[in-house]
C-alpha cells in the first residue's frame, strides 16, 4: 500500500457527504478505510441516493464514488454482536469518523469519553451540521441550509439580486469533508508527540463561515457593502458571452494583465480607469458588446500567448479531455466500480509516498467475510453474528484473507 498514511486504519461510521469525502481523502493518502454500512438493506438509503445523484444510481451506492479505496461491512450497532465487531475494529484503528446528530453516539455507547477511555490513541472525528454544542446543535440541515446560514448565499448573488446556488456541494466537501481531513491529520501529528488521541468537532455551518472570511468585512450590511472582485462588479473580473455562445473568463487583476486586455480590445483610454468604479458599468457594457462580435476561438487567437489571465470557459466534456489534466494524470480509470466517469485525483503530489486510488467503490457489505476473518471470527462465530443479527449476512462470501 502506498501513500504517506499507509499503515493507518480509519473506521468510518458516516453515511453521506462530508464523512465519506473525508475518508476518501484519507484513503487516497494511504489509510486503510473500513466503512461500517447501515445494517438495513441498501434500499433503505436508496431514495436519498437517487435524490442526490439521479435515478440511475445503482442500488446500494451509499457514498457513491467517495467509497473508493474502502472496505465495507454492515453492522447493527445496537446489537451486541455488531458492537463486538466494532470494538475489535477500534482496537486496531487510528481514526474513527462519525456523523451522528449530537446525542446519538452516547445512546449507542460510543461517546467520546467511553471511546477515549477504551482506546487512548484513537482520534475521534465527529462531523455535524452545527457542532456538538450551541443553540443550533440539534437542527437538521442539508448543504443548501449551511450555505445560507454561513453567509455564502448572501454573498453570492446574481445581477438580479437573487442568491446563486453553486453547482457542487460546497458545505459537504469543502466546509465539512476537507476540514475534517485537516483536523484528522493534525490530530495524528499531535499523537506522534503526545501518544494520546483526541476528539475533533467539525461543524459544516462554521466551515462555510470560514470560507466566507475574505468577504465578511466587505459585505457587512446592505448600506455599507463595498465592491469586491468576487461579486462581478469589476468589468475586468467576470465572464462574457462570445459570438458562438461560449464564454470567456477575464481575471485581469494586476495592472500588466489589465493592460494586455486593454491592448487586445483596442482601448488604451481604459488604462487609467482600472479602479475607477464610476466608469465600470459603461466599460463593462462596451466590453461585453465587443466580445460578443467574435467567437471564443477567434478571441483566444488574438490574445495568443499574452499573459492576460483570459481563458475559455470549458464544458464538462472539454474538462475531461483537457490535455494538461490528462498529462498530469488527474483522471484515473478504476475497474469494477461501474462508474460512468473517471475518478478525480485531487490531492497534493508527494515525491516519495504518492497517493493512490487503489480500487473503486464496492457494494454494500462487500468485505464482510474477509474482515471478520481478519478480526479473528471463525466460521462458527461468523454464523453466530449473522444469525443474531449483529452483522448482515453477505450475499456472496468473499474469499478469506491470507494469514
Amino acid at each position: 500500500m502506498s501513500g504517506p498514511l499507509a499503515g493507518s486504519l480509519v473506521v468510518d461510521l458516516t453515511r453521506y457527504g462530508p464523512g465519506p469525502y473525508c475518508s476518501m481523502l484519507l484513503g487516497d493518502l494511504g489509510c486503510e478505510v473500513v466503512v461500517v454500512d447501515d445494517y438495513r438493506a441498501p434500499a433503505a438509503a436508496h431514495a436519498r441516493t437517487k435524490a442526490m445523484i439521479g435515478p440511475g444510481a445503482p442500488l446500494g451506492s451509499q457514498g457513491s464514488w467517495m467509497r473508493r479505496n474502502a472496505r465495507r461491512i454492515a453492522l447493527d450497532l445496537k446489537n451486541p454482536g455488531g458492537r463486538e465487531v466494532l470494538d475489535r475494529l477500534l482496537d486496531r484503528a487510528d481514526v474513527l469518523l462519525e456523523g451522528f446528530r449530537p446525542g446519538v453516539a452516547p445512546r449507542l455507547g460510543i461517546d467520546v469519553a467511553s471511546l477515549r477511555s477504551a482506546h487512548r490513541r484513537l482520534v475521534i472525528c465527529s462531523i455535524t451540521g452545527f457542532g456538538q454544542d450551541g443553540p443550533y446543535r440539534d437542527r437538521a440541515g442539508h448543504d443548501l441550509n449551511y450555505l445560507a446560514m454561513g453567509g455564502l448565499l448572501d454573498g453570492n448573488r446574481g445581477h438580479d439580486g437573487e442568491p446563486v446556488l453553486p453547482p457542487t456541494v460546497l458545505a459537504d466537501l469543502a466546509a465539512g469533508g476537507m476540514q475534517a481531513a485537516i483536523g484528522v491529520l493534525a490530530a495524528l501529528l499531535a499523537r506522534e508527540r503526545s501518544g494520546e488521541g483526541q476528539s475533533i468537532d467539525v461543524s459544516l455551518h462554521e466551515g462555510v463561515v470560514a470560507l466566507m472570511a475574505p468577504l465578511l468585512l466587505r459585505l457587512l450590511g446592505d448600506d455599507s457593502r463595498s465592491w469586491t472582485l468576487l461579486r462581478g462588479e469589476a468589468p475586468w473580473y467576470r465572464s462574457y458571452a462570445t459570438a458562438d455562445a461560449r464564454h470567456l473568463a477575464i481575471a485581469a487583476v494586476e495592472p500588466w494583465f489589465y493592460a494586455a486586455v486593454c491592448s487586445v480590445l483596442g482601448h488604451p483610454e481604459w488604462l487609467a480607469k482600472q479602479f475607477d468604479t464610476a466608469s465600470w458599468p459603461a466599460m463593462g457594457h462596451v466590453m461585453g458588446a465587443q466580445l460578443a462580435t467574435r467567437t471564443a476561438a477567434e478571441w483566444m487567437a488574438l490574445f495568443g500567448e499574452r499573459d492576460s489571465c483570459v481563458c475559455v470557459v470549458p464544458t464538462m466534456d472539454e474538462l475531461l479531455a483537457d490535455q494538461h489534466l490528462r498529462a498530469r494524470g488527474t483522471f484515473v480509470e478504476v475497474e469494477g466500480d461501474g462508474s460512468r466517469a473517471p475518478h478525480v485525483r485531487a490531492l497534493p503530489r508527494f515525491s516519495d509516498t504518492p497517493a493512490d486510488i487503489r480500487r473503486g467503490q464496492m457494494p454494500w457489505n462487500f468485505d464482510c467475510g474477509s474482515l471478520l476473518d481478519e478480526l479473528g471470527f471463525g466460521p462458527e462465530a461468523r454464523e453466530r453474528l449473522y444469525s443474531e443479527g449483529g452483522v448482515a449476512r453477505p450475499a456472496t462470501a468473499p474469499a478469506a484473507s491470507s494469514p
